[in-house]
């Protein structure tokens, strides 16, 4: 007599599982726990991939080593951190160590159009509902803050972007 069948988690469960959970399974060798880390980050990895290389092309490659990093890492995540800030220092130290290769930490070229761009705009701004005049001011304003921040130098763009795009804490950002 069999006994009774594995549970197959599908997508959905594997959604209503936290980042702990999901690093667990995936460390185990789970792929689809793997997969529903990725598409859960995906966007804020490339977020901050983009600001710190400063055009879709590069943050996409940076977000794509980031991935691969991070499956061959699972089992260095210690805990001392959440999952998400963890993920984010891998996302900057991968970028940084792109840049030093590159040698381009000065007079960097930034594309700011199409999807990169409304992404950026989206996480630095995203109030909806304002007069047509409010909403034209606004998306000055946004197209002016996103150019000033991706040609700020690094050591001022990781504090700002940790702290005023994604809300960490002090503590957290140290």
């Amino acid at each position: 007599m069999k006994g009774p069948a594995r549970d197959v988690k599908s997508p959905i469960r594997y959604s209503r599982l936290n980042d702990e959970a999901l690093l667990t399974l995936a460390r185990e060798g789970d792929e689809g726990a793997y997969e529903t880390l990725v598409r859960r980050y995906q966007h804020e990895v490339y977020t901050s991939a983009f600001f710190m290389m400063g055009n879709p092309a590069d943050a996409h490659d940076a977000s794509q080593e980031v991935f691969i990093k991070l499956y061959f890492s699972l089992g260095k995540f210690a805990g001392r951190s959440s999952f998400s800030t963890w993920l984010y220092r891998l996302t900057i130290n991968t970028c940084i160590d792109e840049l030093r290769s590159r040698k381009r930490y000065r007079n960097r070229n930034v594309d700011l159009e199409g999807e990169s761009y409304q992404a950026l705009e989206a996480q630095i701004v995203g109030k909806k509902g304002d007069l047509p005049e409010e909403e034209c001011l606004n998306s000055e304003i946004k197209e002016i803050l996103v150019r000033e921040v991706v040609r700020l130098h690094d050591r001022h763009r990781i504090p700002f972007v940790l702290r005023d795009v994604y809300g960490y804490s002090y503590q957290e950002i140290a």
